[in-house]
């Protein structure tokens, strides 16, 4: 195959550069972006910040940051139940 100025290309390497082409198309078209998450959902506390999938990290109280850089802190901290005594 011949395309302008007389160059040659073999119909293989034509169909490398289409297929490399289209494949980075598709990757741009349907990248995930998880900027969109963080515009998308309003958080404003713990509870929020823990369903929205962010990471908590573990501790008294238990911290959650999102990645804008906002900390919430978990309020309401659950108790264990102390332990049965034994007599």
């Amino acid at each position: 195959m011949t395309i302008s100025n007389g160059v040659r290309i073999s119909k293989t390497w034509l169909v490398v550069i289409v297929a490399a082409v289209v494949l980075l198309i598709l990757v741009l078209v349907f990248r995930k972006s998880p900027s969109k998450k963080v515009e998308s959902v309003k958080i404003s506390n713990f509870q929020d910040c823990v369903q929205a999938g962010y990471k908590v990290k573990e501790g008294l109280p238990r911290e959650c940051a999102t990645p804008d850089g906002q900390i919430f802190i978990e309020t309401q901290i659950q108790q264990s139940k102390p332990a049965a005594s034994i007599r």
